[in-house]
């Protein structure tokens, strides 16, 4: 396990269990269409969701709260934060963590900084508002539009036991990890892995 402080890149490598993960969003259509891919497949997933897309789509953050994803927090603006000053990284964390809780009832306690990028001071502030980091080991690089095929491919040779899948469900035009999808859950289910939510691959990676 990888791990600074609270800070995940991956899960167990000795269970065959995998996490989907979706940033950027809620980003109508493209997040409805996922979280009905998700339903269809019996798959829970965790979404990291920007604060300014939240307080836009409060329902369907709402909706995926209530279908049993893990929402965490991507901060307000999706910023690079280690270029941010100690009273700006506080204020994306806690004014996104805001509006998650506005529109789900809960606190987020995860978060995934923008770009990956984080610093002892981002870390710092992170920990102490109580959120543990979570990275990624899969990067199919979806946001570029490489095509549904090549997100599939990249999906399936990046990741083993524990991964964290990086997939967008925001920042624009996602219709191809929205085709890319069904095939990558069908796959990992035929080949028993468990899809689970980042708290569960968290847990698990204690045992």
């Amino acid at each position: 396990m990888q791990a600074k402080g609270r800070f995940f890149f991956h899960g167990n490598t000795q269970l065959p269990e995998i996490a989907l993960t979706f940033d950027d969003g809620p980003n109508p259509p493209y997040t409805n269409q996922i979280l009905s891919i998700l339903q269809h497949y019996r798959v829970k997933a965790t979404f990291f969701c920007v604060g300014t897309q939240v307080a836009r789509y409060p329902e369907l953050v709402k909706q995926e709260y209530q279908q049993g994803h893990t929402i965490g927090n991507h901060t307000w603006g999706h910023p690079n934060m280690p270029t941010l000053s100690d009273a700006s990284i506080i204020w994306q964390l806690t004014t996104a963590g805001d509006a998650i809780q506005q529109a789900t009832g809960v606190r987020p306690v995860l978060f995934r900084p923008p770009y990956g990028a984080v610093n002892s001071n981002v870390l710092t502030y992170a920990n102490y508002f109580g959120l543990t980091v979570i990275q990624w080991n899969v990067d199919p690089r979806d946001w570029s539009l490489p095509g549904v095929a090549v997100i599939y491919a990249r999906v399936l040779a990046q990741t083993s036991a524990g991964s964290i899948i990086l997939l967008h469900d925001g920042g624009g035009d996602r219709s191809q990890t929205v085709a890319a999808l069904p095939m990558i859950i069908t796959w990992f289910q035929e080949h028993n892995f468990h899809i689970v939510t980042i708290p569960r691959l968290v847990h698990d990676a204690q045992l």
